[in-house]
């Protein structure tokens, strides 16, 4: 089957960008105003934040310079297979376009994208969400594979299970990690994108989320991909291991260490001749061969402490 590459953030040009997508303040169920909200990730080192409270679009009276808050909301919706309700968070939401709360998860989304934002799923996992749910809605750009405050309060914060059970079903869906913040502190910092973008605005910001130009994290960066016809390459920050993630029974995985495994995969060569060693052995990149069997391709890199970066889709073959 003929290999498509994805464009992303790697081949692109422009600065890079960090943000918080999803956050709550006092405007519904958080526990601090949008005010603080903002400069708590501000002094955090963030370069941008989008507020998005449950069924309403709140925001700042005040922003620091040389930082972004972008309109956004979450949208508590619909019944899923499991009589929970769908969340669906949009941001980039021109004023006056909104979608209204109470409509079902499909108008919710659409109307994201009418009003020139960006539309995704939030906490598959915490929510209950099954292949079905996800599967009966349509036209979501991303999900959250990482969501912070599901895991730090039940451990159900991962949901990449979720996303390959839509990629390997040909969905072309993106990848993202979110405080989901409702406290300081306990609950922020934690899960982010890094966005590239020509400026620091919220209609580049949004077009470069809605472009794919992104990547997701809960600790480690990611500095480049390549992909050829027969390799992808990866070189990130020191890790423990990184992994290609491919549909069922195919993909690789090098891990860290003497005794660390390799499976279809080898060391990145650095520019000194180090395989990809870091401190205390550990990676800073990968070499996975492709061996056409592949169905799809992400990456997923994972540090000493169990954090981890994830891509969004890299290849298809169709």
């Amino acid at each position: 089957m003929p290999l498509e590459i994805i464009p992303g953030p790697f081949d692109a040009t422009g600065n890079w960008y960090r943000g918080a997508l999803h956050v709550h303040t006092t405007e519904s169920d958080g526990s601090i105003p949008p005010d603080r909200t903002v400069r708590q990730y501000h002094q955090g080192g963030w370069d941008f934040v989008a507020l998005t409270d449950h069924n309403r679009v709140s925001a700042p009276s005040q922003v620091p310079p040389g930082f972004l808050a972008i309109r956004g909301c979450e949208y508590d919706i619909g019944q899923t297979e499991l009589r929970q309700k769908f969340h669906i968070v949009g941001v980039g939401l021109e004023a006056g376009r909104e979608p209204r709360p109470g409509q079902s998860p499909q108008e919710t989304i659409d109307g994201i994208h009418d009003a020139g934002g960006f539309a995704w799923v939030a906490h598959p996992y915490w929510s209950g969400l099954t292949t079905s749910d996800l599967l009966a809605i349509d036209r979501y750009d991303a999900l959250e594979v990482y969501n912070a405050v599901c895991e730090l309060e039940i451990g159900r914060g991962n949901s990449e299970v979720h996303l390959d059970d839509l990629l390997i079903r040909g969905r072309r869906v993106g990848a993202l990690a979110v405080d989901d913040s409702h406290w300081p502190v306990f609950d922020a910092l934690r899960g982010w994108v890094v966005v590239r973008a020509h400026e620091l605005s919220q209609r580049a910001i949004v077009d470069a989320l809605l472009a794919g130009r992104y990547y997701a994290s809960s600790g480690p960066a990611i500095y480049a991909v390549r992909v050829t016809e027969t390799e992808v390459e990866v070189e990130c920050s020191p890790c423990a291991a990184i992994s290609l993630i491919a549909g069922p029974t195919v993909g690789g995985r090098l891990s860290a260490g003497r005794a660390g495994g390799a499976v279809r995969a080898r060391r990145l060569e650095g520019r000194q001749g180090q395989q990809g060693v870091g401190e205390a052995e550990q990676l800073t990149g990968a070499v996975f061969a492709l061996t056409g069997r592949e169905q799809y391709g992400r990456v997923r890199v994972e540090d000493a402490q169990g954090r981890a970066a994830w891509t969004s889709l890299l290849i298809v073959r169709s």
